[in-house]
């Protein structure tokens, strides 16, 4: 389930990904959210993930990547298996920390870059199949992107959710 907030100069962009299928797993995704829109500009990464962290205690838990954005930097970490790379503009060295939000989640890896130009960036959770050829789908239009991965690169066993992010 994807989240999009702006606030005060500061937006939240999240993707989160509940863990197993069905109502538990949509409770799980839905108390994220309602997590998420308490954030805050004040709240930095890893503020926004002890919150999701605490929210989502006794759920079934769930992966996320959390993007924070100002005028000019970028704030980012994901916990589990949320997918994040770089289209366009400068590399975002995202790298997820193991663990599952609610349950067992160490301190998330943040990182920090200066935005001195336009990019684009996708999330995606793990129903998108590993080595899909991202390289190749670049230069289409963002909802073809996203349309693309979820009709020929998502699994049969597995939920999958596309964001794309222009900043």
């Amino acid at each position: 389930m994807g989240f999009v907030r702006e606030i005060a100069g500061v937006t939240w962009v999240m993707l989160v990904d509940a863990l197993g299928h069905g109502p538990k797993a949509a409770e799980a995704a839905a108390l994220a959210v309602e997590a998420a829109e308490q954030f805050t500009a004040a709240f930095s990464v890893e503020r926004a993930f002890a919150l999701l962290h605490e929210r989502l205690h006794g759920s079934r838990g769930a992966a996320a990547a959390l993007l924070r954005f100002e005028a000019t930097a970028l704030s980012f970490a994901g916990v589990g298996n949320v997918e994040l790379r770089t289209l366009a503009g400068p590399p975002i060295p995202y790298m997820a920390t193991n663990g599952v939000l609610g349950a067992r989640m160490p301190q998330p890896r943040v990182g920090e870059i200066e935005l001195s130009e336009p990019g684009r960036a996708l999330l995606f959770t793990d129903g998108i199949a590993r080595g899909t050829p991202l390289h190749a789908m670049v230069g289409l239009d963002p909802e073809l992107l996203c349309d693309t991965l979820i009709a020929k690169h998502s699994l049969e066993r597995d939920d999958a959710t596309v964001l794309h992010v222009a900043y």
